[in-house]
């Protein structure tokens, strides 16, 4: 059965000037090359269209994946609790979706996704949900888009756990943390495409009373940058920054993530880390929380809170531009349903830019993607009979 999925469009009308809760399914992507720099003023005059329908049911959380050509999403569960095990691909060049081969792997949610510039790797997850809880699972499998194939991993020297961070480092996949069982996870491995062979990274000693639990980790300039959220039972909580490179396989604590109490999702821009704190927002009748923002420059080990952003947010999800960092956002739940808003952040005029909203609503996870040329976002509307399996826009050229 075809269910809807809705992809938009958003093309600029302005003349560029010259010049990738946190989301634990949606794949980490190498820097997209570009040679244009839109500027703030240019998205903001962007306009919306639509893209066709999606050959896969609707779904929640599903891994998502901008491979400088093609959007993939695979996995995830259903409104009713249905995991996937399928997926599709969608080109915004020539308007089309097609259907991914079959996956050598169970349906199943909450695993880690990581793209590397060749391959898709999907790992962990849980496939299974009973009375006793989820079932997680430990095995893995890579997508080639450009064979349409898959080829199962090796085993990792990591015991099963879901909702783990991900991230490229332009020569390994690293894989931090997760929930375990019976408790999370603080280790975590490294797997080397090119000899198909995982190596175990040991968790780094944390200050007294902080138990590390991964939120975040990019890759920055030839290293990692990992945030691990703490709390004390009954007392506080914060977050702690640290740095591991491959090369010593050693950690080193930066120390804590500025005016940041927990870290959820980070952006490296080139020059700084865009971290993101949690907003704890709900579809209930408070009124939601404003978003922190900061940016971190490992150069001199130092955080600047940004200025918080006009937009009341729902769920968030962001991308850095190449000068400009683009929050998406959505309102999961709302009835009536609300349009998915964006706003734009200029770090050399410290300032946010409203942009036009989207022409309909968006719940649960939205993952915006820089292509180079503009901007592509995923997310899911399950919740209605009509319900799309995705919803999209680009902001091309």
């Amino acid at each position: 059965m075809i269910v809807a999925a809705l992809v938009a469009v958003m093309s600029l009308t302005a003349c560029h000037t010259v010049r990738s809760s946190r989301h634990p399914t949606t794949a980490t992507s190498p820097a997209t090359p570009s040679t244009t720099e839109v500027s703030v003023a240019a998205l903001a005059s962007g306009q919306w269209s639509t893209f066709p329908l999606a050959p896969i049911a609707a779904r929640d959380t599903p891994s998502v994946a901008w491979t400088g050509r093609e959007l993939l999403v695979w996995g995830g569960v259903g409104l009713r609790g249905p995991l996937y095990g399928d997926g599709a691909a969608y080109n915004p060049a020539v308007h089309r979706w097609r259907v991914l081969a079959p996956a050598p792997l169970t349906p199943r949610n909450q695993q880690t996704a990581v793209w590397t510039g060749r391959e898709l790797l999907i790992w962990g997850g849980y496939d299974t949900i009973s009375p006793g809880g989820l079932h997680l699972v430990a095995d893995g499998a890579a997508y080639r888009p450009d064979t349409d194939t898959w080829r199962r991993l090796p085993p990792a020297p990591l015991s099963a756990r879901s909702n783990a961070v991900g991230a490229w480092t332009g020569s390994h996949v690293v894989i931090l943390g997760g929930g375990g069982s019976p408790t999370p996870a603080s280790d975590g491995a490294s797997y080397e495409p090119r000899r198909n062979r995982w190596t175990h990274i040991a968790a780094p000693v944390a200050p007294a009373d902080h138990p590390i639990t991964w939120g975040a980790v990019i890759e920055a300039n030839g290293r990692l940058l990992a945030w691990s959220n703490w709390t004390i039972p009954d007392g506080p909580g914060g977050s702690d920054l640290f740095a591991f490179t491959e090369q010593t396989r050693r950690w080193r604590l930066l120390g804590p993530s500025g005016p940041l109490a927990y870290v959820d999702d980070a952006i490296w821009t080139g020059h700084d880390a865009m971290a993101l704190g949690p907003t704890f927002n709900c579809a209930c009748p408070a009124p939601p929380a404003p978003e922190v923002r900061a940016a971190y420059d490992p150069r001199r080990n130092r955080w600047t809170q940004l200025p918080p952003d006009p937009l009341e947010r729902g769920v968030l999800g962001s991308a850095w531009t190449g000068s400009a960092l683009v929050s998406f956002d959505a309102h999961p739940g709302m009835i009536p349903p609300q349009p998915a808003r964006a706003s734009a952040y200029d770090p050399r005029t410290a300032t946010w830019t409203r942009l036009p909203d989207a022409p309909d609503p968006c719940t649960w996870y939205p993952k915006p993607f820089w292509t180079g040329r503009g901007l592509i976002v995923f997310c899911s509307i399950t919740w209605t009979p009509a319900s799309y399996s995705g919803l999209a826009f680009d902001v091309g050229t």
